[in-house]
């Protein structure tokens, strides 16, 4: 957690919090961030890549926000264009990353898939507790229905005499 509030410090610019709970940084690293801009133009900038259990966030080398993307959401491939290049698509966002050295790059899918992999085991610890708690509120919601119940029968059995026949 002190690395992503050392991380959220450094950053300028406008973006929601990178303080969650679960969310751990994973790595940072100088890349080529590549993108199509309008009319089919390719941009080629360099970036700080900062991958998080659950998030992929780029900025400017001066630190300066530039965008993000959901990691869960995120697929990657390798580039069948360049030999050092990832590309990072989601349904939102389209880009390449290009590093400098094949290792580079094999750990950065090594520690993708592995971010993905525990974000996965996030939400599912979360749909577990969630599922917990409703079926608490259920179970106590049921017990007040039934003890709603029998005390109507009870009242009602009482009221027509027919709660202590022998």
């Amino acid at each position: 957690m002190s690395k992503t509030l050392e991380v959220q410090s450094k950053i300028t610019g406008e973006f929601d919090s990178l303080i969650k709970p679960d969310r751990k940084m994973i790595r940072e690293d100088k890349l080529i961030k590549v993108t199509t801009g309008m009319f089919n133009s390719i941009k080629r900038k360099e970036r700080i890549v900062f991958l998080f259990s659950d998030l992929l966030l780029w900025t400017t080398t001066a630190l300066q926000f530039r965008g993000k993307m959901s990691l869960p959401a995120a697929r990657l491939e390798k580039s069948k264009k360049i030999s050092l290049g990832l590309e990072v698509s989601s349904s939102k966002e389209l880009c390449m990353l290009i590093f400098e050295s094949q290792a580079q790059m094999d750990q950065w899918i090594k520690d993708f898939e592995e971010g993905k992999k525990y974000a996965k085991q996030v939400r599912e610890r979360l749909r577990q507790v969630k599922r917990r708690t409703l079926d608490s509120k259920r179970g106590k919601a049921h017990t007040l229905v039934m003890n709603a119940f029998k005390t109507l029968e009870k009242k009602n059995g009482s009221e027509t005499g027919e709660g202590n026949r022998e």
